[in-house]
């Protein structure tokens, strides 16, 4: 959470809405969240610089970790992905000019990550050896390609969810009575177990 609060210059009061997204990655991908608070400073500088929001980081590593890459991969791919499109190659670049598209940091932080992406992906018709030469690094293109498999509509769809995820509660602090009510739960029935215990042996030798 530091992390992310000190790439996105957050203030304190925000952690929670952090969290909640946090959380919203793990119930949407397939991550555990203590893998996911390890890594997610390997993407979350480079996508605060890029002016990329840290709901929209959220997004897109929940479609690439459900795309079956791990907490690692996934962020690692993720910020190679944004590097490249920063700062292309020669072949990138008029790779993407050759298809009628400039990537710009203003650009890139106007349109977002994921719709740049399948802006790229539309207009290349998917096709995975240009990509190839767009993201010309292989675990930036793995995870390029696991966000655009469904030409990123589902990490839109993850986007809108990570936006609301503060709504009411808010998911992280849901997931946190309810572990605190289940453990209540399992404290209550245990005492009960040990009182039925206790009147069970006092019967036997009272």
């Amino acid at each position: 959470l530091i992390s992310v609060l000190n790439s996105y210059t957050m203030q304190a009061s925000e952690v929670n809405h952090v969290n909640d997204v946090m959380f919203q990655t793990v119930r949407y991908g397939i991550v555990q969240y203590n893998d996911l608070a390890r890594y997610i400073g390997n993407v979350a500088p480079i996508a605060a610089s890029a002016g990329i929001s840290f709901e929209e980081v959220s997004a897109s590593l929940a479609s690439i970790t459900k795309a079956g890459l791990n907490a690692s991969k996934s962020t690692i791919g993720l910020r190679g992905a944004i590097l490249k499109l920063l700062n292309n190659t020669e072949k990138g670049t008029e790779t993407l000019a050759n298809y009628g598209i400039e990537v710009t940091a203003a650009s890139l932080a106007e349109k977002g990550l994921i719709a740049t992406m399948r802006e790229i992906n539309t207009a290349i018709g998917g096709n995975t050896d240009v990509w190839a030469k767009i993201i010309s690094d292989n675990r930036a293109l793995t995870a390029t390609l696991a966000l655009m498999r469904n030409n990123g509509e589902e990490a839109v769809d993850f986007l809108h969810k990570m936006e609301d995820a503060s709504a009411g509660a808010g998911a992280g602090t849901e997931a946190f009575l309810t572990v605190a009510q289940s453990f209540d739960h399992t404290m209550a029935t245990l005492r009960a177990e040990c009182g039925r215990f206790i009147i069970t042996l006092c019967e036997q030798y009272l």
